[in-house]
């Protein structure tokens, strides 16, 4: 049903989305030399991070409703 390459990309992207939001998660470990959890972030920064995470969130997806469409498209006229 799906080509080598669709997964390929499907997987790259996946992959990219999640090693962005992992990577601005850490951003509120490292920003403090003590424990993470027992101090609060500045507004600034946990706006900004849940903005990228957000963000991140929303081209995924977008990408799977692509997908879904794209198929949708396919199958509807008989060219899967």
């Amino acid at each position: 049903m799906f080509h080598a390459y669709t997964n390929a990309a499907l997987f790259h992207t996946g992959w990219f989305v999640e090693s962005l939001a992992t990577q601005t998660l850490v951003v509120f470990v490292i920003r403090t030399a003590g424990h993470p959890f027992k101090s609060r972030p500045s507004r600034p920064l946990l706006i900004g991070v849940l903005a990228v995470v957000a963000i991140a969130a929303l081209a995924v997806t977008n990408l799977l409703l692509a997908q879904a469409v794209k198929l949708w498209f396919y199958r509807r006229h008989a060219l899967l």
